[in-house]
């Protein structure tokens, strides 16, 4: 009898005990409830608000409806009117009204300053390149056409002398130290004593011309004198069978 008196006694303080574990963790279950609620900034709560969808018991939302409104549809009689709400835009801080939209405005002209100027300079260094690009050629271009030259000026020599020729501005010249020692040699020579000869403007020597210029009329004339191309290396029988066989006039051509 006493041991089923101890038992009961045990039972009922295993439930008490089992009680007041339950009623504590709803305590702290509620407690965090509520820490978290107030964690939630004002912000965020208000917003909430302003996203919510009018109730159907609210005032002005039942003289809409009186008035033939439907929720999703626009107003006017075309239904083609605004569909939802102006959207409520609150105001922060205690500056002026006008205040924000103006800092946007200097915001956006500030942005749009700078992408002009990165536009700029994203085209300034373009031209930068190209321009590099186009003198790189240019040079390439030049060097490669003096080349060419001297082996024109070369054959020109070489054929006019089989054909009797002794002497031609468009040979190969000396070098210019010999060309100066000569015109040395030809000046002592002269007579000291000789009167002032009246200057006369002479026009300029043909190794004055461009290299591009003397090119072609080198290339011109072993073309028209000999049937001689410097490109295909060949001296043809006659123009006809120059045109025949010759690719063209530029070294593009062969």
């Amino acid at each position: 009898m006493a041991l089923t008196e101890a038992e009961d006694v045990d039972k009922l303080f295993a439930e008490y005990e089992a009680q007041a574990k339950a009623d504590s963790a709803a305590a702290e279950r509620k407690t965090l409830k509520l820490t978290n609620k107030r964690q939630k900034s004002m912000k965020e709560i208000r917003q909430e608000g302003l996203d919510a969808p009018i109730a159907n018991d609210n005032k002005g939302f039942q003289m809409l409806a009186a008035m033939g409104y439907q929720p999703g549809r626009g107003l006017g009689r075309g239904l083609a009117g605004q569909a939802a709400p102006v959207p409520v835009q609150l105001k922060a801080g205690r500056q002026g009204v006008g205040i924000e939209q103006n800092k946007r405005r200097k915001q956006q002209e500030v942005e749009q300053q700078q992408k002009e100027r990165d536009l700029k300079r994203a085209r300034m260094q373009q031209d930068m390149r190209v321009e590099h690009t186009n003198t790189t050629a240019t040079k390439a271009a030049h060097r490669r056409a003096e080349a060419h030259l001297l082996q024109a000026r070369q054959v020109c020599e070489t054929l006019d002398r089989r054909k009797g020729v002794e002497s031609s501005e468009m040979w190969p010249q000396p070098p210019a130290a010999a060309v100066e020692s000569d015109a040395i040699q030809e000046n002592e020579a002269q007579d000291s004593s000789t009167s002032a000869v009246e200057e006369v403007a002479q026009e300029p020597s043909w190794e004055d011309w461009p290299v591009q210029a003397k090119l072609a009329l080198v290339l011109d004339y072993l073309r028209q004198t000999y049937h001689y191309c410097i490109f295909c290396g060949s001296q043809y029988g006659d123009e006809h069978d120059m045109s025949a066989n010759c690719p063209g006039l530029q070294e593009v051509d062969h």
